[in-house]
């Protein structure tokens, strides 16, 4: 690996075309010149985020891809540190568009990749050449000099050097559209580490509904919002007469999610990051997510179903968007609002509700029955 090049294998999420890290297959003898080894018992892994800014991204694919990859190689383990280029993030063309886009970025990993990992990643960059930090014996060879060895901590700032790992994974993968007993094993494991308890995990003496609520600004404006989520919440209420509840569900902290998660039997959410927490509802409850139009295609489009696709765990039902829905047809599916029809939904939760009161035994008087 030569920390000064470009990562070919990953050039496509950077628009620059180079992030970096350059990678060659070499069936030489190893050059003893100008090279360091680390010899240490942790496990690195190489790999560029894919979306680090969003929820979703970094749960879903970037963690979820750790996760297989350690599993692939049978050497999953907490004692692992990444390495990636920080000025990816400076590389997205739609990041420019937000000064707070890298802040999110390093935000996320600072709170998520430590629920799996012990250390903090090896960044490298345009100013920033990697600098392994060793507490462990480690050997380093130079042209000017013979092999030497240390086992104390210090710093090594690696320019222009072949890079020698004892273990070094390196690799995205298909992320959370593949693999469907990996994805119900990483849930349950991200749930262990993070420390989840027993306490946590039971399961909703009734029917609840939660609608996610999204009110906050992504890029200065709300992308694939519902703009009448409160009417819906009322009428569903009226309706069913259960508890329906309007959620911002980023003002709660993991652990409060989690708790209100497993109170709750349907969930109700925009497409996009924002539907993720729902991969942690009890087993058998449902998610109903409020599917985005193309208005260029003429066509629904389920950003969650080939995620759901792979998860039995919860029944995903998809509420699909027409011209109708829509507030303004000229703006692309991406950044859409909608104002979604209630009795068009209704139909929907009537499934979810019958779907949950037999998984949950609630008996047949959970919910009032429309005829």
């Amino acid at each position: 690996i030569n920390a000064e090049y470009g990562f070919s294998p990953f050039a496509y999420l950077c628009p620059a075309g180079r992030s970096l890290i350059d990678i060659s297959l070499i069936y030489d003898q190893i050059p003893m010149n100008n090279t360091y080894f680390i010899r240490d018992e942790k496990l690195y892994i190489l790999m560029q985020p894919l979306w680090p800014e969003n929820y979703g991204h970094v749960f879903g694919d970037d963690l979820f891809t750790i996760y297989k990859l350690m599993k692939t190689f049978n050497l999953l383990t907490r004692d692992f540190q990444l390495i990636f280029n920080k000025d990816l993030y400076e590389n997205y063309r739609r990041f420019k568009t937000d000064s707070n886009a890298n802040t999110r970025a390093r935000s996320f990993y600072l709170q998520m990749l430590p629920i799996l990992s012990n250390y903090h990643p090896l960044l490298i960059g345009r100013d920033q050449p990697l600098i392994f930090n060793s507490t462990s014996s480690s050997t380093s060879t130079s042209s000017s000099s013979t092999s030497s060895s240390s086992t104390s901590s210090s710093s090594h700032k690696l320019e222009n050097q072949l890079v020698c790992f004892d273990k070094l994974l390196v690799g995205t993968g298909d992320g959370m559209f593949t693999d469907a007993h990996l994805w119900t094993e990483y849930i349950n494991y991200f749930l262990e580490q993070f420390g989840i308890t027993q306490q946590y995990l039971f399961t909703p003496k009734q029917q609840r509904i939660i609608i996610f609520e999204k009110n906050f600004s992504t890029f200065g404006f709300l992308k694939r919002s519902n703009t009448n989520s409160l009417e819906i919440a009322q009428y569903l209420q009226q309706l069913f007469e259960i508890q329906v509840d309007l959620i911002t569900i980023a003002n709660f902290d993991f652990l409060d999610q989690i708790h209100l998660l497993r109170q709750t039997t349907i969930v109700i959410t925009p497409a996009g990051a924002i539907s993720f927490p729902a991969v942690f509802l009890s087993h058998g409850s449902s998610v109903i997510y409020l599917d985005i139009y193309d208005s260029q295609y003429k066509t629904n489009i389920g950003l969650e179903s080939m995620i759901w696709s792979n998860d039995r765990r919860i029944l995903d039902l998809h509420y699909p968007s027409t011209p109708l829905d829509i507030i303004d047809p000229n703006l692309h599916y991406g950044i859409q609002t909608t104002k979604v029809f209630p009795k068009r939904l209704a139909h929907l939760v009537y499934t979810a509700l019958l779907h949950t009161e037999k998984t949950f035994n609630f008996g047949p008087n959970s919910f009032t029955k429309q005829k």
